[in-house]
């Protein structure tokens, strides 16, 4: 089966993760796949040899908004019509609109992935995306069965498919773990992402735990790290909060780090609090609506907190930052959700899907 996915950048973001994860197992399995995206940044992800890159954007980069928008959806039905896939999938809404209008009349199944929660207060044009374009799409993937029950039924193509999970197995002694709150995310979300009530929860228990820090990994660029610092300065957390930037080998940081803080006012899936398990981190998180209870097979492995209520929050996180035995707990009774999320069991959903809807032409 040839595959080709269309989405802005590989460079960073758990959109542009999980299409490198899906699309190196798709070709390991034997599939042609080709990704579509703007070459001119770094692919932040390592990809199998076989998979082939295409750039998105011409060359000629002159002319105002619309000759652009033009000359891209002229690029996209190009590239469609010259390597003939058997599936498209494009990921991201503004994505998913671009691609099926360019495609317009070629008969191609056209699968949009939605990597974000449909609890999240967007735009009015990805509301009307999502909720009254995304009916053309043959099929629309969403993260969870809590998205499914929030798009309701105007968009009856729908699937939930879990993000998969691939980790490196911890085996290592529960010592090497540092007194370490980690947080992920890029700094430009951090409203998103909750850093401001996770700053507000550690405050108080920051006297009590000298020895205790917040480690936040995600992209850091200006304004948004002067912005975050004003933040941590205003709590007077300067010194017990340290920014990483974007760390490519994130397992390496939560297999030294005893707890994994989910602050999020929105989540989708969170794929990061499930390779957090993975690396026999206790972990603390709001609910967001339902999604934690369903990724985590009911809160294996986490305090779930009432979404909003930052004083539970901080309650829980003393209660794992004075108790090893708990963290301990935590951490073993976490290990059974992550085997729910293997690449094989997830790939081949996504299998199932492009076969349904291509047929006898794949």
């Amino acid at each position: 089966m040839r595959i080709l996915y269309f989405i802005d950048t590989m460079q960073f973001g758990g959109a542009a993760k999980k299409t490198a994860m899906i699309a190196n197992e798709l070709s390991r399995k034997g599939h042609e796949v080709i990704i579509v995206t703007d070459i001119n940044l770094d692919v932040g992800f390592a990809l199998d040899e076989s998979i082939r890159l295409l750039p998105l954007y011409e060359e000629n980069k002159q002319g105002n908004r619309a000759m652009k928008m033009l000359r891209k959806l002229r690029r996209v039905r190009s590239l469609v019509k010259s390597n003939s896939p058997d599936i498209v999938v494009s990921v991201l809404p503004h994505v998913s609109f671009y691609v099926k209008i360019a495609l317009t009349g070629m008969r191609v199944p056209v699968v949009f992935s939605d990597e974000t929660s449909f609890a999240r207060n967007d735009s009015m044009f990805v509301h009307f995306i999502r909720h009254r374009f995304y009916n053309v799409a043959d099929a629309v993937v969403v993260l969870t069965e809590n998205d499914i029950k929030l798009l309701g039924t105007n968009i009856p193509k729908k699937v939930a498919i879990h993000n998969p999970v691939a980790c490196p197995d911890f085996n290592q002694d529960y010592a090497v773990k540092e007194k370490i709150i980690l947080a992920i995310g890029a700094l430009k979300e951090w409203d998103i992402k909750g850093f401001d009530l996770l700053f507000q929860a550690f405050q108080p228990l920051a006297e009590s735990f000298p020895d205790w820090k917040i480690v936040i990994a995600g992209d850091a660029k200006e304004p948004y790290m002067t912005k975050v610092q004003a933040m941590i300065n205003h709590l007077n957390l300067d010194g017990r909060v340290e920014l990483l930037g974007y760390q490519s080998d994130i397992f390496s940081i939560m297999a030294k780090t005893s707890i994994y803080a989910l602050s999020s006012r929105i989540e989708g899936f969170s794929l990061s609090l499930v390779e957090a398990l993975s690396q026999g981190c206790a972990c603390v998180a709001f609910e967001n609506y339902g999604v934690i209870n369903e990724v985590t097979c009911g809160g294996k492995g986490v305090l779930v907190v009432k979404d909003g209520d930052v004083n539970g929050f901080s309650n829980q996180l003393r209660l794992l930052m004075e108790s090893l035995k708990e963290r301990k707990r935590l951490a073993e009774d976490g290990k059974p959700v992550v085997s729910a999320y293997s690449m094989d069991k997830i790939v081949t959903q996504w299998e199932d899907l492009f076969f349904r809807l291509c047929g006898a032409t794949c």
